[in-house]
């Protein structure tokens, strides 16, 4: 799964309502820019993926940082690209200082060239001066003379790129590159960078920006990684929340039961693929991420992710979609109308497919099926897996059992047991069976 957005900023959106800008058209669109790609092939033939977040300034100076954004993270994918050779060889040797120098001074190079090439196709118009002056008389005297032009641009990159041997990041100014090992436990491995503090931050535009790059590099590649603006980190009061909202990102994909997945939406009643789920976890990203700058930072957020799925996840998550679907057909069986089979036989054979995928709620489901069915052999054989795997309703249900003798399975301790463990586990009517007994 990959993953990148950029949306336009609280503060931003408030800017452009204001009256003297409305009268005028004058708009502040988001200068943030974001880019994955999961499979790229090298000059040398080496397959990487490449991801990262540029983060325009959004200071009336910096009128062209959107632009600024977007030649960033083309010249760094483009150099690696084109690199890649000379990067293993270094890799090889364990020399990632080296691998940072190089990428440092190509990159600001190759900047600097789009930069002047921008500026020679389209020179500062008399507009973007003008409203400098209103606002910074001093910046746009240098701009008229024609001096430090390339603040125009001003902006900041977090960027990505890995083999199947190693990755590498490459950061100048703020923002956050965050991954994790096993989707749970999310670190924030740049060095820090003692420039960015408030509002202040290095920035590509610097004229020591050369030297102000940080790296990071490693051979295990990551399960999760996130390229971020500080439109993101801002929005939280510690690296804990942070590193939390990163963790809740990931737990869309392996845990959330989306309302669409229940409704049948699917092209194909008969399977609900994982490109659903990726679909839907980015709506609700993208719907998330503006509630996030108006509550917390204001500011521009800009997002890039690569999730690598093992074998086992993406089972996990075909099985959730499965589940889901069968509970559908279960409570709607009037909106199954794409398919041969009969609604009941369609949701039996979706709780299957989930309960192959170790889904312990779709164990419960096919429990109480085979319940319904008057086959208790079945149904305990169900329930008992469920309640192992972790699934509280089956706990308490089959302590229910236990004590009513279903099946000829009378055995009130194993009840008690059952009532313990869901009680421990917050289940409320567990607690107050517990108290009767």
């Amino acid at each position: 799964m990959e993953f990148a957005v950029a949306v336009q900023g609280e503060s931003h959106r408030k800017r452009e309502l204001q009256r003297e800008h409305l009268l005028a058209g004058r708009r502040f669109p988001c200068q943030d820019r974001a880019t994955v790609n999961g499979s790229l092939i090298a000059a040398d033939g080496t397959a990487f993926s490449f991801m990262g977040i540029s983060d325009g300034h959004g200071g009336t100076p910096y009128f062209r940082s959107h632009k600024g954004a977007e030649f960033a993270l083309q010249v760094v994918q483009d150099i690696v690209s084109r690199r890649m050779d000379r990067i293993q060889e270094l890799v090889v040797v364990g020399d990632f200082d080296t691998i940072r120098s190089q990428l440092a001074l190509a990159i600001v190079k190759d900047w600097h060239k789009l930069i002047d090439q921008d500026l020679a196709e389209h020179p500062i118009t008399k507009e973007e001066l003008d409203y400098l002056e209103g606002e910074k008389p001093s910046v746009a005297a240098l701009y008229r003379q024609g001096q430090d032009l390339y603040s125009i641009y001003g902006c900041t990159l977090v960027s990505y790129f890995a083999t199947k041997d190693f990755w590498f990041a490459i950061q100048i100014g703020d923002g956050d590159f965050a991954l994790s090992l096993d989707g749970q436990e999310f670190v924030l491995p740049m060095p820090k960078d003692e420039g960015c503090f408030l509002n202040q931050t290095t920035s590509l535009c610097d004229a020591t920006a050369t030297k102000e790059f940080r790296s990071v590099a490693g051979t295990q590649i990551p399960k999760v990684v996130l390229c971020t603006s500080d439109g993101v980190a801002n929005s939280f009061k510690t690296e804990e929340q942070v590193t939390g909202f990163y963790r809740s990102l990931f737990n869309l994909f392996v845990q959330s039961e989306f309302p669409q997945c229940q409704e049948l939406s699917c092209k194909n009643q008969n399977q609900c693929d994982l490109q659903c789920k990726d679909a839907l976890v980015k709506e609700e990203i993208c719907r998330y991420l503006p509630k996030l700058s108006k509550n917390g930072s204001g500011d521009d957020i800009a997002l890039a992710a690569i999730v690598n799925f093992s074998p086992a996840d993406l089972k996990e998550i075909q099985a959730l979609q499965d589940y889901l679907h069968g509970c559908h057909i279960k409570h709607h069986p009037a909106a199954v109308v794409d398919s041969k089979e009969h609604p009941e036989q369609l949701m039996y054979k979706y709780f299957t497919k989930a309960e192959r995928g170790r889904n312990a709620k779709a164990k419960f489901e096919l429990a109480l099926y085979h319940y319904n069915k008057a086959d208790s052999q079945m149904a305990l054989k169900k329930m008992k897996s469920a309640a192992t795997a972790g699934y509280v309703e089956a706990m308490v249900q089959l302590a229910d059992w236990y004590l009513e003798g279903y099946g000829g399975e009378s055995d009130p301790k194993k009840a008690r047991r059952l009532y313990e463990k869901a009680a421990a586990l917050g289940h409320k009517d567990a607690e107050q069976k517990l108290a009767g007994l």
